[in-house]
């Protein structure tokens, strides 16, 4: 899940919803079965693509936005754990985590500031 060069591009989305449920109404008592798109990791709530393709960060943010998803935001330690381990073969990879100025404070793409006890 790498590429020649040893970087792999992590992106992610939520399930899909069931039809007729807007998307982020949130899961239904009930809701049955939600699916991931074909050569994407199902994981708790989230769908994860490991992408195989040698972009900068800026491209693979782009590319993630392509597939109307984004790049990795890590919330839980169990998360950071599933991705370590899907990831173990790679030699470098690429997550939604970036410094924004002023003061160079690192944020996830989604806004959320970095939780350094993860």
């Amino acid at each position: 899940m790498e590429d020649e060069e040893g970087y792999a591009v992590l992106n992610l989305r939520s399930k899909q919803t069931q039809p007729g449920r807007p998307p982020g109404a949130g899961p239904q008592e009930g809701s049955g079965c939600k699916l991931c798109p074909r050569d994407w990791l199902l994981h708790g709530d989230k769908c994860y693509w490991l992408s195989k393709e040698s972009k900068d960060w800026a491209g693979s943010r782009d590319d993630c936005s392509g597939k109307s998803s984004r790049m990795l935001v890590i919330q839980s330690r169990e998360e950071m754990d599933f991705i370590q381990d899907v990831t173990q073969d790679a030699s470098y990879i690429w997550i939604g985590l970036k410094v924004t100025p002023p003061g160079g404070q690192w944020t996830w793409v989604d806004g959320s500031p970095l939780d350094t006890m993860l």
